[in-house]
């Protein structure tokens, strides 16, 4: 299996194709699943042929390999008057290309250098001449262009590929991946709401609940003045009800009911206290093919008070009742 780097597939703008490969390194512990690749020809850098065509698999970056010993290449003598594949082998640029082993035995050419044990061995390829083996971990002070860098012994990395899984596998992560999640996934304000809730809400002698408001922040808050823009609707919908007294007679019907539960209470008309107070717009919505109630009232909560926010500003936002539809299509 062949592996590109994201980086060089975006300069060579190539195509890309859907495929699926799991990585695994020694122990069998994954790298991850790959889901893209693109075919390239390689070939030498100074011809255009022989080339040689594959499917490389796109991974954001290949390999942490970098050079830490410098080894003087013109020291080994069986070494000298090579054309190196990589004209630079002591570089510490990134490597953004890995053959696989489909394509080593392709690239290979009649021809091997080497020296005593623990000594780099030369092989030639169609790409010129390439380092493999152990090398001497010790540094040369002066060492020529044609040095080579050496990676530390310590440290070893290897890849295993596989092009697909067992059916079984592939079933079982499928639905690992596609199934809807049991316990919603909460934003840190609907958090903070439950949490808000949880701590202050109380049941009174009656059954019913009674909550608190979740402000965002503690008491008094900043939210402007709201009674003029409350007036004005009040006005509009005086003038709107003089003209439709049946809408008229139900919506006074419905405050009257709003008041005698104990929803709401008339303010006084001279309200000098220094709290805050916020004052709801509020509009009826009349549905005449309605078979239960005709009439239903909607406050305002959004309304833009003095200072442009509104009280739904102020107030966390809880999570969603209602389910979401992948969950009820699957059920």
């Amino acid at each position: 299996m062949t592996f590109i780097s994201k980086r060089l597939a975006q300069n060579l703008r190539c195509k890309r194709v859907s495929t699926s490969v799991l990585v695994s390194a020694v122990g069998g512990v994954p790298a991850g699943t790959f889901n893209k690749a693109v075919i390239v020809a390689v070939s030498p850098r100074d011809s255009v042929a022989p080339s040689f065509s594959t499917t490389a698999v796109i991974m954001p970056h290949l390999t942490s390999y970098a050079p830490k010993h410098v080894i003087d290449l013109d020291s080994f003598s069986y070494l000298s008057g090579l054309r190196w594949a990589d004209p630079n082998p002591g570089n510490a640029e990134s490597i953004d290309l890995i053959l696989g082993a489909d394509l080593y035995g392709c690239v290979l050419l009649e021809g091997i250098r080497k020296g005593d044990i623990g000594d780099p061995i030369a092989q030639n390829s169609v790409f010129g001449w390439v380092l493999s083996g152990p090398v001497n971990q010790s540094t040369t002070p002066n060492a020529s262009p044609h040095s080579v860098a050496a990676a530390s012994h310590s440290a070893v990395t290897v890849h295993h590929s596989s092009a697909s899984l067992s059916l079984d596998n592939e079933l079982r992560r499928f639905w690992e991946i596609e199934e809807v999640p049991r316990k919603p996934i909460l934003t840190s304000d609907e958090s903070k709401c439950e949490r808000h809730f949880a701590i202050t809400h109380s049941r009174a002698d009656d059954g019913r609940y009674i909550v608190r408001l979740p402000f965002r922040t503690n008491p008094p808050i900043a939210i402007g003045e709201s009674k003029r823009a409350a007036e004005r609707q009040i006005a509009s919908l005086s003038r709107q009800m003089q003209a439709n007294p049946t809408l008229f007679k139900e919506y006074s019907a419905f405050l009257d009911e709003y008041e005698s539960l104990g929803h709401m209470r008339r303010a006084p008309r001279n309200d000098l206290s220094v709290e805050p107070r916020v004052y709801f717009p509020h509009h009826p919505v009349f549905r005449e093919s309605s078979s239960t109630s005709r009439l239903r009232v909607v406050f305002n909560a959004s309304s833009r008070t003095s200072n442009g926010t509104s009280l739904n500003d102020h107030l966390l936002p809880g999570p969603k009742l209602q389910s979401e539809l992948p969950s009820v299509l699957l059920k």
